[in-house]
């Protein structure tokens, strides 16, 4: 099993979200807003900088109106 810490996994994860933000045209301070999570906090999970909790990973998942699993998942 691959932990969250492992560069591939945080990077992957990091990568999606801010791919599901884009696509749905919105910014840092949007998603943030609607994830309940300061727009610092969101960009230092989205630039690699910070280790997402697993309830951060939640509330930016609700933010993006999608679940969780799809954020780990590859847009195909």
């Amino acid at each position: 099993m691959t932990s969250l810490t492992s560069g591939t996994t945080a990077n992957a994860i990091r990568r999606r979200i801010q791919e599901l933000r884009v696509a749905q045209g919105l910014s840092e301070a949007a998603l943030g807003a609607r994830a309940g999570l300061a727009e610092e906090r969101l960009r230092g999970v989205e630039q690699g900088q910070r280790v997402p909790t697993l309830e951060d990973l939640q509330r930016i998942a609700a933010g993006l109106g999608v679940q969780i699993q799809d954020l780990v998942r590859r847009g195909d």
